[in-house]
């Protein structure tokens, strides 16, 4: 009765350990993909703000190199 008494005890160490761990690994899971979708705005956002000061550096440019070609 004392064996089965520890084994269930044991049983039920196992299993809560087990689903303590995996609501963290979920958790954790969670905030990473949060932090992915974050990087990602953020890099868009990036790529089109330099996209943007790159054609307003360059306003002219194309212009300017047409002019030159033709001649």
């Amino acid at each position: 009765m004392t064996l089965l008494v520890i084994l269930v005890g044991a049983v039920l160490v196992v299993i809560s350990v087990a689903a303590a761990l995996d609501l963290r690994a979920r958790r954790r899971g969670r905030r990473a993909a949060e932090d992915g979708w974050d990087t990602l705005r953020e890099t868009r956002r990036d790529f089109h703000a330099a996209e943007l000061a790159r054609y307003q550096s360059s306003d002219f440019s194309w212009l300017d190199r047409v002019r030159r070609n033709k001649r």
